[in-house]
């Protein structure tokens, strides 16, 4: 209660016997008490706040994750599916082609038989 009556006294300018407090020390000890109940839910409200807050941080990390591997996964089947389709693609169209090549190679070695019957046809005729 000194302390109180030395802080006042600081403040008003009055001596601090001079000064008459109606408060006791029993007001005090009621003050102080509920001044610490009201720190206290203050500071359950606070922690439950900053409980939610983190709840929500955390499932929306998580669910940032959930999408990544979903996207991740999406992604990988859908490069599986277009190097599976391209490499199917690349066959078929190897297939066309050898068979392309293999059909200009027929009959490139037809008009060769050709030639050449035509030459020997007319070698032979020359020397006649």
């Amino acid at each position: 209660m000194a302390e109180l009556r030395d802080q006042v006294s600081q403040y008003i300018g009055f001596k601090p016997n001079e000064i008459c407090l109606l408060i006791t020390e029993e007001d005090k000890q009621d003050l102080l008490l509920e001044d610490e109940n009201d720190l206290g839910d203050g500071l359950q409200n606070g922690f439950e706040e900053l409980k939610a807050d983190f709840r929500n941080i955390f499932c929306r990390i998580l669910n940032g994750f959930e999408e990544l591997k979903a996207n991740f996964k999406n992604g990988f089947e859908e490069l599986k599916a277009n190097f599976k389709n391209g490499f199917e693609e690349l066959k078929v169209n190897f297939k066309n082609g050898f068979e392309e090549l293999k059909g200009m190679a027929l009959k490139t070695s037809e008009f060769l038989l050709e030639l050449i019957s035509f030459l020997f046809y007319f070698g032979n005729k020359s020397e006649l």
